[in-house]
């Protein structure tokens, strides 16, 4: 049975309070002239309700199959597309170009543009009416994340499934994965982006695998691959972990799934991305209808521990808004441990798998990194094997790495799995479900720090049904237009009081009713208690009842 969960649109929620976190351009000087800002823009330009109805329509119209799925998946409603997924206004682009500003990448989820210019003129940006605020594009930059070993020949383990694993073997059943494939599950269906630095399709472990669509975000063309043998290595193993085939060598958990290739990462002496590369990524990864992205780099440069809440790095804020679009995003946590909270950005999103890694004994890796986020949410949420994992090399062959970066391919293809065996799971029931069924071992209370919820078991997750949530509270549609109606659930009779307050306290509406239950229905039509017409904007509606006491965010979108 599908979960019913109300979910709030994070779209529209971040739109209008990102702001909150933003710097404007005096708040940042870079080290050179060209630094890269994003530019968030105040609306998507002025639409009627019927041009944004059509506009949405079109959208739909427009969008992929796999695409349309996935969102059916997660939205309850008939509209699949919300003002988030429409286009940067073109016009505010051109006034830009016409000013000198050089346009690099858009985002329509979060409303905004990266740009360079002469630093005088990323100044005053801030001054123009359709310019809502101004930050610099980060740039992160780490050491590469391998640790390597040559890839020995261990002896040989008693197989009795139906695939010859060869050295890939104990790190897929450590997480419950033959036994799936045995009962033919492999990935088919499931369409998979792999984010990393780049990728060899000619190496024997994907000479089977079926590739939909690559992108290089680094150069703006479809060659993953390119010249350079290390720009290619890291992102080369880490597709072998998740779907390699080659029998008798390496098989990854989806072997058989569908995957889009994005190069995000340059490698040079250390692996550096920009976040704007990484947002285009995952609405690229978004409009092919991807069911999950798998990225194996996280990055803190910049950020303090503090920043670590999942609503602060652009790169969380964007995988949040992913999980809402029906693509779960899995990530490493990073390998910054054993201290607490050393996840890296996008682990530490709400919505975002967070990936810790394990020994192939099950006790935890010495340097995989450690939760809790800054606003104290158990990090990472499940763990795999991050040692000595057997990958495909880029220089031919097959090697051992470790880091989290294998664990976090290895969870994406269970999860996979999980998809495949039941392709109505929403986004969120893919999380609870990995948390749910994972393994807990070592003695010790969970959720945890260290395991988070325990080591993936896609075997026990296989079959795995989501809790029904009763909600003492609907409201909907949510975000809405004209008019939203709230049904509250109350035990017994009583007197049940609805008050509607801005994000700074002021209330603006209210009204109570005297009701023997169990439904109680209230109806807002966006006005204050004057009958003056609100502005757009998100708003806390207080619910106090027989039984029921609680806060619910309305998100009130009517077009201008």
């Amino acid at each position: 049975m599908k979960s019913k969960i109300i979910i709030i649109s994070l779209s529209l929620i971040l739109m209008f309070a990102l702001s909150g976190i933003l710097l404007t351009g005096q708040d940042y000087r870079p080290g050179g002239d060209q630094q890269k800002y994003w530019v968030f823009f105040r609306d998507k330009g002025e639409l009627s309700e019927q041009e944004l109805d059509a506009r949405l329509d079109a959208l739909q119209k427009r969008a992929t199959v796999p695409n349309l799925r996935k969102r059916a998946v997660v939205q309850a409603q008939q509209r699949l597309f919300d003002y988030s997924d429409l286009n940067v206004h073109e016009p505010y682009l051109d006034s830009l170009k016409s000013l000198g500003v050089e346009i690099h990448r858009t985002t329509k989820w979060l409303n905004a543009a990266s740009v360079s210019a002469d630093q005088a003129l990323i100044d005053n940006l801030p001054s123009l009416d359709f310019v809502d605020s101004v930050r610099p594009v980060m740039t992160y930059t780490r050491d590469i994340p391998e640790y390597h070993g040559p890839g020995e020949v261990l002896p040989k383990i008693e197989q009795t499934f139906d695939l010859d694993y060869g050295q890939s073997f104990e790190q897929l059943q450590q997480i419950g994965v033959p036994a799936v494939h045995n009962i033919g599950f492999s990935g088919e269906g499931v369409l998979i982006g792999v984010f990393d630095t780049g990728f060899d399709p000619s190496h024997p472990a994907f000479l089977d695998m079926d590739i939909e669509a690559t992108y290089d975000f680094i150069n703006d063309d479809t060659d993953v691959r390119d010249d350079y043998d290390l720009q290619r290595s890291h992102g080369t193993s880490v597709l072998s972990v998740i779907g390699g085939y080659a029998p008798g060598e390496l098989i990854g958990p989806a072997y058989n799934a569908t995957y889009c290739l994005a190069k995000t990462e340059i490698v040079n002496l250390e692996i550096e991305i920009e976040e704007d590369n990484f947002i285009a990524a995952l609405e690229w990864a978004d409009s092919i209808g991807c069911r999950i992205v798998s990225s194996s780099l996280g990055y803190i440069l910049w950020y303090t521990k503090d920043d670590l809440d999942g609503n602060t790095a652009l790169i969380t804020i964007a995988s949040d808004l992913a999980a809402q679009k029906g693509m779960n995003v899995i990530v490493a946590a990073g390998n910054e441990g054993p201290e607490a909270t050393t996840i890296l950005t996008p682990a530490d999103g709400d919505y975002v798998l967070a990936i810790g890694g394990v020994l192939i004994n099950d006790e935890i890796w010495y340097s995989s990194s450690r939760g809790p986020t800054a606003d104290g949410r158990i990090k990472p949420d499940v763990c795999a094997n991050s040692s000595n994992v057997y990958v495909a090399s880029y220089v031919g062959g097959y090697r051992r790495s470790s880091g989290t970066s294998y664990a976090a391919p290895l969870a994406a293809g269970a999860a996979a799995l999980l998809i495949e065996s039941d392709p109505t799971l929403t986004s969120f029931d893919v999380i609870e479900g990995m948390r749910s069924s994972a393994r807990q071992v070592g003695g010790v209370s969970y959720p945890n720090n260290a395991y988070g919820y325990g080591i993936v078991d896609v075997q026990t997750a296989i079959g795995f049904e989501p809790p029904e949530f009763e909600t003492a509270i609907l409201a909907f549609p949510n975000p809405f237009q004209n008019n939203i109606q709230v049904n509250v659930k109350i035990e017994g009779a009583g007197r049940t009081r609805v008050s509607i307050h801005t994000l700074d306290g002021i209330q603006v509406w209210k009204d109570e009713k005297d009701v023997s239950g169990p439904d109680v229905v209230f109806s807002w039509n966006g006005r204050n208690v004057k009958g003056e017409d609100l502005a757009n904007g998100v708003y806390l509606m207080y619910v106090e009842g027989p039984g029921v006491e609680d806060v619910v965010k309305l998100v009130k979108v009517n077009p201008e």
